[in-house]
């Protein structure tokens, strides 16, 4: 099957030495936290079927999420700039209750593409790694 599960994510996490905790997000879906690089990620489950242990609901896509609290509100223009040069990820400002934030988030499809969903995993995961150090020297944010 093409669909992914929070078992084969938490699997090629661990293959590749990261840490991964499964907890149930507010939809009643599976998620992930995981450190890279130092910093906190998210990766959400959309999609999924709703009977079954948490960890073994097929579902149609994920999304990485990182958020970077930052002293300074990140401009409109580099963010834009960001975008625009970059695929597959996405960069956006948002308030919290810690302060001003910089977020990227990736979208990943499984469900309907035939690809082994451990292989694509991985792909997407190298890219966000790569695009998320990018991000973060963009924004001097060390």
């Amino acid at each position: 099957s093409d669909r992914v599960t929070a078992a084969i994510v938490m699997r090629e996490l661990r293959a590749l030495g990261y840490q991964a905790e499964l907890s149930t997000a507010s939809d009643g879906d599976p998620r992930i936290s995981t450190t890279v690089d130092g910093y906190k990620w998210a990766v959400f489950f959309y999609g999924c079927t709703k009977q079954g242990e948490l960890d073994q609901r097929s579902c149609l896509s994920l999304q990485f999420f990182s958020g970077y609290t930052v002293s300074q509100p990140v401009s409109a223009f580099t963010m834009n700039k960001f975008n625009a040069e970059n695929r597959y990820i996405r960069a956006y400002t948002a308030n919290t209750s810690s302060g001003q934030a910089a977020r990227l988030s990736m979208d990943v499809m499984f469900g309907g593409t035939g690809a082994d969903p451990g292989k694509n995993f991985r792909a997407h995961l190298n890219m966000m790694k790569h695009q998320t150090v990018q991000f973060r020297k963009l924004i001097n944010f060390n």
